[in-house]
């Protein structure tokens, strides 16, 4: 006996009503009603995720002023100059941004991985990839430098600070959420020749048993093609 009991979702669109029948054609037809519905509630959840992120990106492209919206457009279809990096202008920007280290007073991994090994968070190489992710802006750059140390610190521990990730830094649940696929890079670049990467269905992401799971396989991800010089430009 299968008992279907009638519910709303909070829309106008009410469940199939319930029908208690020993005829298995009846129990047969309430049964793919049932399925129908469930599948129509979630397409609907999903239509309102969709709607409510739109605005939310309407609204804060709208609170820019022509020139940023232009830029982002720019930015967006990949028509945006790169920065004229000479080694003078390069020079005077990492000096800029040392200063803006130095100012920044609670920076509890930076200064972990220093006392670690100052070559590798002093080296230009380094530096330079957190200065061109902000457009050469030495105060948002050492914002990121920072940043990015703490969060390699608490999800990859002491032991990444100061070198480049590796495959063994994931664990074994970590693998299995990056091999579903979730997130991807094409094997195609756009036509300012950088990479392209897809997030699939993050929203219902089930591969994961927690967070972190979902969280190391990104980081890690996105920090391997960050090493590429022409990626970071």
């Amino acid at each position: 006996m299968i008992s279907v009991t009638a519910t709303r979702d909070g829309s106008d669109n009410s469940k199939p009503s319930s029908l208690e029948s020993s005829d298995p054609l009846q129990l047969q037809q309430e049964t793919i009603l049932e399925i129908h519905y469930q599948s129509e509630k979630k397409t609907r959840q999903n239509v309102y995720a969709a709607e409510y992120v739109d605005s939310l990106l309407a609204k804060e492209f709208n609170s820019l002023t022509v020139q940023e919206r232009s830029k982002t457009y720019e930015e967006l279809h990949g028509v945006i100059d790169c920065v004229n990096e000479t080694p003078a202008f390069v020079e005077s920007c990492l000096l800029q941004l040392d200063e803006e280290l130095s100012r920044i007073s609670d920076k509890p991994a930076y200064d972990m991985a220093e006392q670690q090994n100052r070559a590798y968070v002093t080296d230009p190489k380094f530096r330079l990839r957190f200065l061109r992710v902000a457009s050469f802006n030495p105060r948002k750059a050492a914002i990121r430098l920072v940043a990015f140390l703490e969060g390699k610190l608490r999800f990859f521990g002491r032991e990444t600070l100061t070198r480049r990730f590796r495959p063994s830094d994931l664990s074994k649940d970590d693998i299995a959420c990056l091999r579903s696929g979730p997130t991807q890079v094409l094997p195609v670049r756009d036509r300012s020749d950088r990479p392209v990467v897809m997030d699939v269905g993050s929203l219902q992401d089930q591969s994961f048993k927690i967070p972190a799971n979902r969280l190391r396989p990104v980081v890690y991800l996105y920090s391997e093609l960050a090493e590429d010089e022409e990626t970071q430009k």
